[in-house]
């Protein structure tokens, strides 16, 4: 094959470098922006191009010089790509504009990116004053500033996350919007100076939109030229390293400045946004710099396309489809693949399918079905490449080749298989269930508090013994309640000599009253007697005054003895009084003291940790003391979601796994379901029916808190019907509530 004599352009940038699997050149195409990376061979036929423009010449010399064999043909396709590529001088370039005339947007709906300026004779200009910056003695500093900031800010998180709530406040978003432009700005620009300072250049910074997140970029794709990895990897770096340095200096200003100062306020918005942006910025599965840190340490480029298009391939020959591109890759790359294209494609398909549920859901909320035939818009926008493809071969895009290929050659043997997997998805029955978070908790918990206030003086049992109903748990010391008892009973004593007392004065003033009375008795029948006598005459009128006078002193003597009967039934009564009140007195403190000694209602174990150490604590009158759980048999409460409690019934099979016990499955059957709707334990969004199943725990393997997933079996279903219920449910309620 005769072909015309080839140069590479002279305006083409080379660099190479050395890694795990060979020796690489590095080729940047000015005017396009891109870079190419060839192997030793490929190499070779580039630098051979213009001294042996025959092919046949340029494999003899690679298959001598390099000692390669090369099959037929490989020359003339290679050199008929680089012709595409446009690295041939004299030739229009195949793949790309130069770099001046490419648009300033870029990408798709999903990763998009717009270029705002040209930052190459800032960061010139910046690079050589900044020297400092790039010293050992500033990178170990801010290394150890940064390793300390992070210890000190775990240790205080909790006094961190009461003093965020002060961003939420309106007045402050717009402060922290700019805070955190103003550290991004600094945080690419370390990008660029760091690739300036190594001698590459940087034409281009940004915006970028990622998953619809709106992000910042540098373009510092020169980097790529450097022979040295470790420069590489330190143009990626600095940008996430100085952001976290900032991190670390905002963390000291905060902690050493007022509460009430904008510069508090300030290092408050950037310790909380820049270390989260670092963590979301160095993860590798995204495309920012931690994938780019990723790369080049692996010296795998373009890893994410590749790692997809391997796995493409890998997918692919299962349903009869050729492969395509990567076929070159090496053992080593293969499992980098592998390895990166499964975890990259897991997250970016939960993030954007997260993005996109809570698009989903604000809309329809607002909308109903408007708002979904607007997401149904949106996600069409962002998949109008794959949709295109799907509605331009829907049946190639839908059927595999090989299965393609077996309907036409056997079309009854198919359509059997295919009558065969709806009969069985029709008739076939599988068992529903349905699964939840559970915790365990005691058949019987018996709180023992403090019934008086008190210092603890013993305890008999530690965690875990055993105990039976009435055992002693823990004794409040009795000491000043004795001394107070023994007071009482003296008083009692002495209250009750002197009622003996006033009960014998109580006699004497009774019989003196009665004495009294008699000898009041006789003398007026004395005194009436005389009073006849005397109107008659037969005694003289001194005579009937002594009889008066003797009556009117007898009735005082009678009524003084009244009196002190009177007070001495009083004093008694008091005194009764006193000793009933002294008796009841002495009642309670007995009662207090039978409380002191602590114990357990029901059989149990003990479950508070370090009993021993809390003889010689003072409690106070409900202090919780010790906890007594009984786990012979426990009960578990199943936390089942509102759109599922419809098929659970009480009476079916439970199953279930603790976390702590994965090797072993408890079974059971619901006992109770509860009447109500509640929030989940920790979501409150998530609305839960509580179902309650009991579980025998001889082993006592079980414990109280233990929290795993059980599965309720809720009788059989037909395969069709598992396969499309949830789906179902969804047309059947929320479609039907749109309209």
């Amino acid at each position: 094959m005769e072909m015309q004599p080839a140069r590479l352009r002279d305006d083409l940038v080379f660099s190479t470098q050395e890694t795990p699997e060979g020796l690489f050149h590095i080729v940047k195409d000015p005017s396009t922006g891109r870079f190419f990376r060839f192997r030793e061979a490929e190499f070779f036929i580039l630098k051979h191009l213009e001294s042996a423009a025959d092919p046949g010449t340029i494999r003899a010399k690679l298959e001598t010089e390099c000692a390669a064999a090369v099959p037929p043909g490989a020359v003339e396709r290679f050199i008929d790509r680089i012709r595409s590529l446009g690295l041939i001088a004299g030739l229009e370039t195949g793949t790309g504009r130069p770099a001046e005339s490419r648009g300033r947007i870029r990408g798709n709906p999903l990763y998009l990116r717009v270029k705002v300026c040209d930052p190459d004779r800032l960061f010139g200009a910046l690079a050589p004053r900044l020297g400092f910056f790039f010293t050992p003695a500033f990178l170990l500093s801010a290394t150890v500033l940064i390793l300390a900031t992070i210890g000190w800010s775990v240790a205080h998180t909790q006094e961190l996350a009461q003093d965020l709530g002060r961003l939420l406040q309106p007045p402050v978003l717009l402060f922290a919007w700019l805070m955190v432009f103003a550290v991004t700005i600094l945080h690419e620009s370390a990008h660029g100076i760091t690739c300036k300072r190594f001698g590459g250049g940087v034409h281009e910074v940004g915006v970028m939109l990622i998953y619809l997140q709106l992000a910042f970029y540098c373009n510092v794709s020169d980097a790529w030229l450097f022979p040295q990895k470790a420069k590489r990897l330190w143009v990626t770096f600095s940008g996430a390293f100085f952001e976290l340095f900032l991190w670390a200096l905002a963390t000291v200003t905060w902690r050493i400045t007022e509460p009430d100062t904008w510069l508090h306020l300030a290092a408050l918005v950037v310790m909380a946004t820049s270390g989260v942006k670092c963590l979301f910025n160095l993860n590798p599965l995204i495309k920012l710099d931690g994938y780019y840190l990723l790369s080049d340490f692996l010296d795998v480029p373009n890893l994410r396309s590749k790692a997809f298009a391997y796995l493409g391939n890998f997918f692919g020959r299962l349903w009869g489809r050729p492969p395509s591109g990567t076929g070159n890759a090496t053992p080593r790359e293969k499992r980098i693949f592998i390895v990166y294209g499964l975890l990259a494609s897991v997250f970016s398909f939960l993030m954007l399918g997260l993005i996109l549920l809570h698009i989903q859901d604000r809309l329809v909320a607002r909308y109903q079905g408007i708002g979904f035939l607007i997401f149904a818009a949106i996600v069409a926008i962002l998949f109008r490449n794959p949709l295109r493809r799907l509605l331009s071969r829907p049946v190639a895009a839908l059927a595999p080749t090989g299965a393609a290929s077996i309907w036409k050659r056997r079309p009854v043997r198919a359509s059997l298989l295919l009558a065969a997997v709806f009969a069985a998805a029709c008739f076939g029955r599988m068992p529903l269930k349905v699964s939840g978070e559970f915790k365990i908790m005691p058949s019987q918990n018996a709180d023992i508090v403090a019934l008086t206030d008190g210092v603890i003086e013993e305890v008999p049992v530690e965690e875990g013994a055993r105990v039976g109903p009435g055992d002693l748990i823990a004794r409040i010391s009795d000491r000043d309640w004795r001394a107070e008892l023994e007071k009482t009973e003296a008083e009692i004593q002495e209250r009750r000599a002197t009622l003996r007392v006033l009960q014998e004065r109580r006699v004497s003033a009774g019989a003196a009253v009665e004495k009294g009375q008699e000898r009041l008795k006789y003398g007026r029948v004395a005194y009436r007697r005389l009073q006849t006598l005397s109107k008659q005459g037969l005694v003289s009128a001194r005579e009937f005054d002594e009889a008066a006078e003797q009556v009117a002193v007898r009735g005082k003597e009678l009524d003084e003895s009244r009196s002190a009967l009177k007070g001495a039934g009083d004093d008694v009564e008091a005194n009764e009084a006193a000793v009933a009140r002294l008796e009841t007195q002495r009642e309670y403190i007995e009662g207090q003291i039978r409380l002191l000694g602590l114990v357990t209602p029901h059989a149990g174990v003990v479950a508070t940790p370090r009993m021993k150490e809390k003889i010689g604590q003072y409690v106070k009158k409900g202090d919780l003391v010790a906890k007594v759980l009984e786990l012979s048999t426990v009960t578990a409460e199943i936390e089942i979601p509102e759109r599922e409690i419809a098929d659970v019934r009480v009476g079916q099979s439970v199953l279930l796994k603790a976390r702590a016990l994965a090797g072993r499955t408890f079974s059971g059957t619901v006992t109770a379901i509860a009447p109500a709707v509640a929030s989940a334990e920790g979501q409150p969004w998530l609305k839960v029916v509580r179902v309650t199943t009991a579980l025998d725990n001889a082993d006592q393997l079980l414990k109280a808190e233990m929290t795993g997933t059980a599965k309720i079996i809720c009788g059989r279903r037909s395969v069709l019907d598992l396969l499309t219920r949830r789906l179902a449910r969804y047309f059947r309620v929320e479609f039907w509530s749109w309209w």
